[in-house]
């Protein structure tokens, strides 16, 4: 278990520095790399390198991932969670080397969630290892549509040009977004007479269990 900050030296930060290939200003993100990646997992991280990152982990990717750990510590001290968990490798590998690819904001707020609750005592086993895999491949207009879904009750009609004016896009893109997220599993629309994604009627877009559990798990 896990609470406050943890320090990490200068040697085990120069250690990630070298390791994570990092140069010059590298040093202040290998140091605070360092310390959220101890919090997450309990160690000192120079045994990380290379399981998750491949090769190296250039500084833009270490940068990343230490924006997304501040969010999720933020998260974590809104909700007045002051003791945290260590993650198992099996989660939070995966997460945070899918997450060191991300700067859109709308998904680096999903890894964020994802990992909080990964740290959360009372909310880790919601969690599943497939949420991590789908986050990965969804686009910024998804995580937003998907979101809308929770609040439209079953069976009420997900109307597209309403969602446009609500997010500011066209009625085009939200529908690709509807498809999407049905592709993914997260959403169904009703089956026309055959039953493949070409036949859906996005009129009635209604999420899945999976995706309910996926947005228990962000939320």
């Amino acid at each position: 278990m896990t609470d406050g900050i943890i320090l990490v030296s200068d040697e085990q930060a120069k250690a990630l520095q070298e390791g994570f290939k990092f140069a010059g200003q590298g040093l202040e993100t290998a140091r605070q790399l360092g310390s959220c990646l101890s919090k997450i997992f309990g160690t000192i991280p120079e045994d990380l390198i290379g399981i998750a990152f491949g090769d190296a982990l250039h500084i833009k990717r270490g940068e990343n991932i230490n924006i997304m750990a501040a969010k999720s510590a933020k998260r974590l001290k809104d909700m007045g969670i002051e003791t945290t968990q260590e993650v198992p490798l099996s989660i939070g590998l995966p997460l945070l080397a899918a997450a060191a690819d991300e700067n859109r904001d709308e998904l680096v707020d999903l890894w964020a969630r994802l990992l909080a609750t990964a740290m959360d005592p009372s909310r880790s086993d919601c969690l599943r290892l497939k949420f991590i895999e789908v986050v990965r491949i969804m686009d910024p207009l998804d995580a937003l549509v998907l979101q809308k879904l929770q609040n439209m009750p079953d069976g009420s009609p997900t109307l597209r040009n309403v969602y446009s004016s609500q997010l500011s896009r066209s009625e085009d893109e939200i529908e690709i977004s509807f498809g999407h997220l049905c592709e993914l599993g997260c959403a169904i629309g009703n089956l026309g007479k055959e039953p493949s994604i070409r036949n859906l009627n996005l009129d009635k877009v209604h999420l899945t269990a999976f995706g309910r559990s996926l947005l228990r798990a962000l939320n």
